[in-house]
């Protein structure tokens, strides 16, 4: 092996282990038709709780993710000025789920002792339609990294704020007019 050689296989198995180190952040992706609309409401309720999020399976903690996303959920639009109803002029969706991600590391890092590493990552999706046309208004999902089998109470909550963090306070139309 050359030195050139040698010199950049060491340092791509320096970038990689720095980059398996490091921690990952919270991914948020938000979007929607009119996030204006949602602010025109004032009531919402809850549509059947979707079990798993696309892309996601439904591991050993989803339901009760599900059940402490929804109490977050909850607060979070309380906090806004929304209140919850029997039924709503919103219908709020949350559905979550588990995967597996698998760091593929290129073949001169594997040969000089780093291995493939498994990190388990969380889904939870937030939909906000508007009752009757179910026409959607809101959507955000986030993902993060947590244990595969355990509820983290704090992780939950704070990808609840995420997923809300541009969702507009109730009656915020009306301060516009």
């Amino acid at each position: 092996m050359t030195r050139t050689t040698l010199f950049a296989a060491a340092t791509l198995a320096l970038a990689w282990n720095v980059a398996a180190c490091s921690p990952t952040p919270v991914e948020v992706r938000t979007g929607g038709a009119n996030h204006g609309a949602v602010a025109t409401k004032k009531t919402f309720s809850f549509g059947t709780l979707t079990a798993t999020m696309n892309g996601f399976a439904e591991g050993e903690a989803t339901a009760e993710v599900n059940q402490r996303a929804k109490a977050e959920v909850v607060a979070a639009l309380k906090s806004k000025g929304y209140e919850e109803a029997t039924d709503g002029d919103l219908t709020v969706y949350i559905a979550s789920g588990t995967r597996r991600i698998l760091e593929d590391r290129s073949v001169a890092v594997m040969r000089m002792g780093a291995s493939q590493t498994t990190d388990t990552q969380h889904g939870l999706a937030l939909d906000i339609m508007e009752k009757g046309s179910r026409k959607p208004l809101y959507h955000s999902d986030v993902r993060y990294d947590a244990d595969a089998k355990e509820v983290e109470p704090d992780k939950v909550r704070k990808a609840v704020e995420e997923l809300v963090s541009k969702l507009p306070p109730a009656g915020a139309n009306e301060l516009i007019r």
